[in-house]
């Protein structure tokens, strides 16, 4: 369980900040996700720079060649490669909130939340490796390995296609529920919109 890191000795914070999103009227995926994140209050939110928002699992085999210069990696044929390496790795992405801009038109009552794309934050973090050959590899081969491993997952996650925009999407979900209710609780003649 990831504590807040919202400060209550720090008296230049609106009091407003310091209210429990427990008491807010989330959706339970907008509510779950903050939570993941260690958002406990509206204060920890506003101090956040980055929202990771989806994580998935891939299941990829990694090829390393015996030689990179004449090297067919479409190639079945396991005696072809130095080692192949069957991974479970997980990458993850989020917003920056940096990149979140928000227009007010006072006129129309309405506040305009622009979200940025979604990146990858950090690189895949490997679960597990498991060599399918190359029994004989030096200990430093297990390194090499592993960045082969994040590589494949990355290059997995990017032919796929779908990180990025179902990551793009739950930030919107997530902070359209937040800033709804937050709006709600200072002028409720607002309404907000998220681009």
């Amino acid at each position: 369980d990831t504590t807040s890191t919202l400060s209550s000795n720090n008296p230049s914070l609106s009091p407003d900040l310091y209210k429990k999103i427990d008491e807010m009227e989330l959706s339970v995926r907008s509510y779950n996700c903050l939570i993941n994140e260690g958002i406990r209050y509206i204060g920890d939110l506003v101090q956040k720079s980055e929202l990771e928002t989806v994580t998935i699992t891939y299941n990829v085999i990694a090829k390393k060649c015996k030689d990179e210069n004449n090297c067919d990696k479409s190639s079945n044929n396991i005696k072809d490669f130095k080692y192949v390496v069957s991974c479970q790795g997980t990458i993850t992405a989020g917003i920056d909130f940096d990149k979140v801009k928000v227009e007010v038109d006072e006129s129309k009552k309405n506040i305009i939340i622009h979200i940025p794309e979604a990146s990858i934050k950090g690189d895949p973090n490997i679960l597990s490796i498991n060599f399918l050959n190359g029994n004989e590899l030096s200990a430093s081969e297990l390194t090499n390995a592993r960045n082969l491993c994040q590589e494949t997952t990355k290059e997995r996650s990017q032919a796929d296609g779908k990180l990025i925009p179902a990551a793009t999407e739950q930030a919107k979900i997530v902070l359209e529920g937040f800033y709804k209710q937050w709006i709600k609780a200072f002028d409720s003649s607002y309404t907000v919109e998220i681009r």
